[in-house]
């Protein structure tokens, strides 16, 4: 039954998550961020949601971060 509400989203290739790393590394040092906290966690989670959801840009998805 859960089965039903979930949407399936594409596995992530090796180059998306190069590209997601760069991005996470760019937010991280923009914001001062200690990579291993619990902000950057969060904007780990909001990186790869915005990506999943069709924002795949590295210049956009830092336009919606910084």
């Amino acid at each position: 039954m859960l089965q039903e509400h979930l949407h399936h989203l594409p596995p992530l290739t090796s180059d998306d998550l190069a590209m997601l790393q760069e991005v996470f590394d760019q937010v991280c040092k923009m914001k001062s961020l200690e990579k291993m906290s619990q902000e950057a966690e969060d904007m780990a989670a909001t990186i790869l949601h915005y990506f999943q959801h069709g924002v795949q840009k590295p210049s956009q998805l830092l336009r919606l971060l910084v």
